[in-house]
């Protein structure tokens, strides 16, 4: 699938699959496409530069975002019911020896296994969301089959859903400036 993307789309995948391991995801999303277009100042026209935000606020929006809609760890999570993760981990390696709680191996129940969020389609073992899949189909039908950075950008943007979209609302982007700025340089 990737065969499609210019080099500058290749480097923007690369760069989002960089961020996405460095923000601890398990995923790729729009928001970290997004990161990485604004993080790579030579890839985008300065047309369209002037629409999008300084990469540090999109950086620090994104991780607020993200704790807001609840992605915690799960020594957060089990905090909050008041298990402390670290006190579990020492006792049960005391009473079963090291590492006894990776050796532990849960069957799931098939019954009621959680449908999957991204598809099984991976980048470098990252699960790639729906909604960027969705974008880079788009984006290949802007250019005759060929993905530019550009053009993958445009194509998260139209989507009003994606939290690439979501993030730069958040930040008071104008989005039909963006909009226009990117359909110009696909053009």
């Amino acid at each position: 699938m990737f065969e499609r993307f210019d080099f500058d789309a290749r480097a923007i995948l690369t760069e989002a699959v960089v961020e996405a391991r460095r923000s601890g995801c398990g995923y790729l999303g729009t928001e970290h496409v997004l990161i990485a277009q604004v993080s790579t100042p030579t890839v985008l026209s300065p047309a369209v530069r002037t629409h999008l935000p300084v990469s540090a606020a999109v950086v620090r929006l994104n991780r607020e975002v993200g704790a807001s809609v609840g992605v915690a760890s799960n020594e957060a999570l089990l905090a909050t019911l008041g298990i402390d993760l670290g006190e579990v981990r020492r006792r049960a390696e005391a009473t079963f020896g090291p590492a006894a709680l990776e050796q532990v191996a849960v069957r799931p129940n098939r019954r009621w296994r959680r449908r999957r969020r991204c598809f099984p389609m991976l980048i470098d073992n990252l699960g790639v969301m729906p909604r960027l899949k969705r974008a880079v189909e788009r984006a290949s039908t802007h250019q005759l089959g060929l993905v530019t950075s550009a053009g993958l950008l445009l194509a998260i943007v139209e989507d009003g859903d994606a939290m690439a979209t979501r993030l730069l609302v958040g930040l008071g982007q104008d989005l039909e400036a963006l909009r226009a700025a990117l359909a110009a340089v696909e053009t």
